[in-house]
Formats: structure tokens, C-alpha cells, sequence
């Protein structure tokens, strides 16, 4: 997935990411370099990109109208940041390793400790 990025139009123009991790239910928007319609963008946090993430990222993607989910996952620490288009993109913090993730978008729970399973 390193060459393939979300699509999105922000003011009539078109704007490029490179997501850690996207996922779409449909076929539509799917194009050979990249995705218009992801239903989950999930990013991992890095000292490089994290105030971009954080800011501008969250500003952009959910002008995406398919977005559900975009997750925020720290790198060193067992932190996530899930925010929902249910929930007005207010933010949920997760750092308790039992703490249930539930990815409503795609019907996916786990525990937090799973998704840092061989890294932390």
C-alpha cells in the first residue's frame, strides 16, 4: 500500500494522502493509484507526521462523505485515538490493554493489546 493513496476534493481541488492502513466496502472510487471512498483510515502516529495527522488530516478526511472511522495509534506507547462521523468526530482515547476497539465500520472488535501484539 506504500504507493496507494486516499483521494479527496477539498475547494474544487483534488488532495492526496498516503493512509498507514484505508478500508472500503465498495468497488467504487477504487482507482489504479488510489481510493475515493474509504469507509476506515487508520494512521500511525510518528514524530514526522503526527501534527499532520492530528490537524490537518483530521480536518480533511471527514470531508469524505463515505468515512466512518479515522484511528489515530501512537508508536510507542499503547495509545489510540478513534474518532467516529456517529459521534461528530469527538475523540475516544484507548489505552487500557483489555480496552474493547470496536471498529463499528467494518464489525470488527478487539483488544487493544491485540493490535500492539509483537510491537509494545
Amino acid at each position: 500500500m506504500a504507493d496507494f493513496k486516499v483521494r479527496l476534493e477539498i475547494n474544487r481541488e483534488d488532495t492526496l494522502y498516503y493512509p498507514d492502513v484505508m478500508v472500503a466496502c465498495v468497488r467504487d472510487g477504487v482507482e489504479k493509484y488510489y481510493l475515493r471512498y474509504p469507509k476506515l483510515i487508520v494512521e500511525v502516529l510518528s514524530e514526522s507526521t503526527e501534527a499532520i495527522d492530528r490537524r490537518e488530516k483530521l480536518l480533511n478526511y471527514p470531508t469524505i462523505s463515505t468515512l466512518a472511522e479515522y484511528v489515530l495509534i501512537a508508536q510507542d506507547t499503547r495509545e489510540m485515538t478513534l474518532h467516529r462521523r456517529e459521534e461528530q468526530w469527538r475523540p475516544v482515547l484507548l489505552t487500557m490493554p483489555d480496552a474493547p476497539v470496536e471498529f463499528r465500520s467494518i464489525k470488527l472488535i478487539l483488544p487493544l493489546a491485540q493490535i500492539y501484539e509483537g510491537v509494545l
